[in-house]
């Protein structure tokens, strides 16, 4: 359209990656613009999300491929439901903490009374970390 009505081309609709011409003011001007125009849409779109994950995770849906430790995924996998041999756990892993443990120690404890993480493996003080941290 800019040739047909012989209009220059302006060089702010640039990529980042071919330089531009911002030496004068109103280059600089439109550039920086255009940049607090971008950051303000990515921080909307962040905190429009993370408003929709609070909600859905405050009723209970479905928000990861995995479920927090202490639940599991319910039969038709939308809604998040307690898995009560996993809620044991939780339940001796938070007295534990309460009472003074290192995530190390209860870790160490869980291991020697033969308790499995939900793969299988040996508990590590980060899963027992992870766990206190991401209970639904």
């Amino acid at each position: 359209m800019a040739a047909e009505y012989n209009l220059p081309l302006s060089p702010i609709t640039n990529s980042v990656v071919s330089p531009t011409d911002t030496d004068d003011p109103s280059g600089m001007l439109m550039r920086r613009l255009k940049d607090s125009f971008g950051e303000y849409e990515r921080l909307i779109i962040a905190s429009r999300t993370k408003a929709a994950l609070g909600a859905k995770r405050r009723r209970g849906e479905r928000i990861s491929r995995f479920a927090p430790y202490g639940c599991g995924f319910s039969v038709d996998g939308t809604t998040v439901e307690p898995s009560p041999s996993e809620q044991d756990t939780l339940r001796d892993i938070r007295e534990r903490r309460a009472a003074g443990c290192t995530l190390q120690a209860i870790a160490d404890e869980l291991n020697r009374t033969g308790s499995r993480t939900r793969a299988g493996s040996l508990w590590r003080f980060e899963y027992i970390r992870s766990a206190l941290r991401d209970v639904a």
